[in-house]
């Protein structure tokens, strides 16, 4: 019934195209179901943007002719289009002239979304309130159908920003200032031209215009365990810095642009060494000892006086590059590099023994610690990933009233407060000390602006309705106290500073969790586990175009490592961490990130800040490599205990996209020959992409830049011996129709692709070692996918590099004057 029904919903969606011109989803292709939302901008006659709604299997959609707003108070139209198919959401590209809705199409926004409500009920009745977790577009909104027109066939309905903190009031397009894709970082041209996305263009992706902060949860204690890290909480204002195009924004929790209120900051952003960047962190004043002082960051903002600065604690994108679902300590890893020739302080840590962090950080007198899940990743709104533990009562609450002071008239003497429990502003008592005679007066003056008859809270004692003057509750005090009363009053309370980031409707009581529970939660999420090693997140697909997860990429790597190991094991290593699968978030590390597991070790191999390698020695190595998110591992043509002198040497067959398979065979083929003629063996695989390796192994005995020059020598005479077929120059200009032969892996801290190793690409091909037997009998690099790698293995495996390890043959005069007279 629900097939027919979606196929019925797609009907006149598939009757309008002609899918034999367009290369738009015809709406047959199996996707995986959820509750996706996406945005597309789309040029046809009239530019707009189409947003969809995941319903029922389909995406609906509406039309919206100016994009969306984020001012609660601008309204935009939206016509209610075609239901389109849920394939269509990861569609961008060219629809043809000629075609409905022919011109260019960018997938603006994608995310998630949650109905308030049943969403077939609100959608029924017209009028649907959700929340989007997008990458640009966040919060809640709502859909409202207009009362329809005689005969008018297509419903309109407005758009409308709820009032949240992500609303935007008098900034209404916003968030259509960030107009590239999410998808591929292209603006429309570039999309329109099908040119190289702004990345490849040294112009990256730019960063969301706002990014909700993830918030934390108040526990009674710090969790102990390693897989906590501890910061100190700063008393301070929470501020997002994004960085693009040499312009800074420093945003506060709420979305609010307070770029010229730190004005003194903007000079140690625009130092780093960045395209674009999205940090998170906290401005604070520092007092004598070096602690953040909350009054003395009130004072900076009266005065001008006291040491501003900017303390990062979170690093969300860097340079075109989504950091946010990497774990945490990866994440503070690049932060760290990135700061640490910088004037904005990285914020440290310290990796488990949360008790004793807590108990040294109350020792220096602040306020409390953030203990933070070492491995999750950057989850907006308020989880169970990031704890807050207190040393001291603290809190926020909305100022409802206030005294009149008893030596001036222009004074406030004191201050009503009162939180917002179940809608209601509830009275919590009186805070009359904190103030300096300045403060008073300040506090008065504001305050005057807002006087009403009447109070705003519930109910209020009435020895203090006999002298109080009540003001709207507009405005948020940072408040310190020693306990609550048991009929909910506080004590000994002192006032600290208002609080111009914080709504008022956003206090209320702050609940405190036992850390026990808290940490049990998590516990309870268990991970299956490969050679003992739990693989978070096991049902991700890592690669999209085969369905293949996280967990079986690490089953492949248990399952080949007694063939691999011996190629990898004790050689440094360079791997391409891919943490939400084959995609542009990709990238190369060859140094350790924090929190290393382990399996996984560093090793020192010289004297020069980047002379540490990372070594593995067994398949629970592999495995955590899986867990890190690792889909590539590169080998050095040394082995750590002789790192100097290279035990193997690669050609590397890389061919223009023209040059047919049986060419590249008969390169490395004719190589093996040329190899043999100077007495050397040499042994091939395919790269699981579309070139091969040829690989020589050797007596460690040369060092890399001796190795370097014979492997230059050897691939220049190869290529002289067809021009027309080969060159060992990388441009790609000048490769068109031939093979490149890559040398250059040779030398000291390069890399080839391991044995074995998977590839950051669709296809989810394996480099694979083959017999040169098998190479002229027709193999192809399509013939080794994870499965057919480890039949290989597994059944009767014959070890086509079986005497590569014991191959005993070195670069000798003679092999040079050989190499010489050919």
């Amino acid at each position: 019934m629900a097939a027919k029904a979606k196929s019925k919903a797609l009907k006149k969606y598939q009757e309008m195209r002609d899918f034999t011109q367009t290369a738009e989803p015809s709406g047959r292709e199996r996707v995986k179901a959820g509750h996706s939302f996406v945005v597309q901008k789309h040029a046809a006659s009239h530019l707009h943007y189409d947003f969809r709604l995941e319903m029922d299997g389909v995406l609906r959609s509406w039309a919206l002719a100016k994009g969306p707003s984020v001012d609660p108070a601008v309204k935009r139209l939206a016509m209610q289009t075609e239901d389109h198919p849920l394939a269509y959401g990861s569609f961008e590209g060219i629809i043809p002239k000629g075609q409905y809705g022919g011109g260019t199409v960018m997938l603006w926004d994608r995310g998630a979304w949650e109905s308030i409500g049943d969403e077939n009920e609100t959608y029924k009745a017209g009028r649907m309130k959700f929340r989007l977790h997008g990458d640009k577009m966040n919060g809640q909104w709502a859909l409202v159908r207009m009362k329809p027109k005689p005969k008018e066939r297509n419903p309109a309905w407005l758009l409308i920003k709820d009032k949240d903190e992500h609303a935007m009031p008098g900034d209404a397009d916003a968030l259509l200032a960030n107009e590239v894709s999410v998808k591929t970082g292209r603006d429309l041209a570039q999309i329109a031209k099908k040119s190289a996305p702004k990345s490849a263009q040294k112009k990256s992706p730019q960063p969301p215009v706002f990014i909700e902060p993830q918030l934390t949860t108040r526990v009674d204690a710090a969790p102990a365990g390693d897989g906590w890290l501890h910061e100190i909480k700063f008393d301070g204002y929470r501020l997002h810095a994004r960085i693009s195009a040499g312009k800074v924004n420093l945003l506060t929790r709420r979305g609010q642009d307070w770029t010229e209120k730190f004005e003194p900051l903007l000079a140690d952003f625009r130092k780093l060494d960045v395209d674009n960047a999205y940090l998170d962190g906290e401005a604070v004043v520092l007092d004598a000892k070096g602690l953040s002082d909350f009054s003395g960051l009130q004072n900076f903002f009266t005065t001008g006086k006291g040491r501003l600065v900017y303390y990062a604690f979170d690093l969300l994108f860097l340079n075109g590059e989504d950091l946010r679902r990497l774990p945490l300590l990866e994440r503070k890893k690049r932060l760290h590099d990135l700061l640490e020739k910088s004037r904005v302080i990285y914020s440290d840590h310290q990796l488990g023994s949360g008790p004793s962090f807590f108990k040294a950080a109350a020792n220096m007198g602040v306020e409390g610690i953030i203990s933070k899940q070492a491995d999750a990743a950057y989850e907006s709104g308020r989880g169970r990933s990031w704890l807050k533990v207190k040393r001291v009562e603290r809190q926020e609450f909305v100022i409802g009233g206030y005294m009149v002071s008893t030596v001036s008239k222009s004074s406030i003497g004191a201050l009503l407060m009162g939180e917002y429990i179940g809608g209601k502003l509830v009275y919590v008592g009186k805070v009359g000390t904190g103030y300096t005679n300045a403060m008073a007066s300040d506090l008065f003056n504001k305050l005057s602006k807002f006087k009403r008859d009447d109070y705003p809270f519930a109910a209020v004692p009435s020895d203090v309705r006999r002298t109080a003057v009540w003001v709207d509750p507009k405005l948020v005090a940072e408040v310190e106290f020693a306990a609550w009363t048991s009929d909910h009053v506080l004590r000994h309370a002192a006032f600290q500073g208002l609080r111009e980031d914080k709504s008022p409707k956003d206090v209320h009581p702050e609940k405190v969790e036992p850390v026990k529970k808290m940490v049990a939660k998590k516990k309870e999420e268990k991970r299956p586990e490969i050679l003992g090693i739990g693989i978070s997140s096991p049902e991700r697909t890592i690669y999209p175009d085969s369905d293949i997860t996280k967990l079986e990429v690490a089953a492949y790597y248990e399952a080949v490592a007694d063939a691999m190991l011996p190629h990898v094991a004790e050689r440094p290593l360079a791997l391409v961490r891919c943490p939400d699968g084959v995609g542009p978030a990709c990238f190369f590390q060859k140094h350790a990130g924090a929190g290393l597991p382990e399996a996984i070790r560093e090793e020192r191999i010289g004297k020069g800040k980047d002379d540490k390698v990372l070594v593995i020695d067994s398949a629970e190595g592999l495995v955590s490599l899986v867990q890190r998110g690792v889909l590539e591992v590169h080998i050095w043509g040394s082995r750590l205990k002789d790192v100097e002198h290279p035990d193997m040497v690669v050609f590397d067959f890389d061919p223009d996209e023209a040059v047919k398979w049986a060419k590249v065979v008969k390169a490395a083929v004719d190589m093996r020959a040329f190899l043999k003629d100077l007495g050397l063996t040499s042994f091939v695989k395919t790269t699981g992409g579309k070139g091969l390796h040829v690989v020589v192994p050797l007596k460690p005995q040369l060092e890399w830049d001796a190795i370097k020059e014979f492997t230059r020598t050897v691939a220049d005479k190869f290529a002289a011996t067809d021009p027309d077929a080969y060159l060992i120059n990388m441009s790609k200009a000048k490769r068109k129709g031939k093979i490149f032969i890559d040398y250059l892996r040779n030398g000291r801290g390069s890399t080839a692709i391991a044995p074995y190793s998977t590839r950051a690409r669709p296809g989810a091909l394996i480099a694979t070692p083959l017999s040169w037997a098998e190479l002229e009998g027709g193999a192809k690099p399509q013939d080794f996918g994870m499965e057919a790698v480890i039949a290989r293995v597994t059944k009767r495996f014959k070890d086509p590099w079986k005497d590569l390890l014991t191959t005993k043959q070195g670069i000798t005069e003679k092999t040079i004057k050989s190499l010489m007279a050919l």
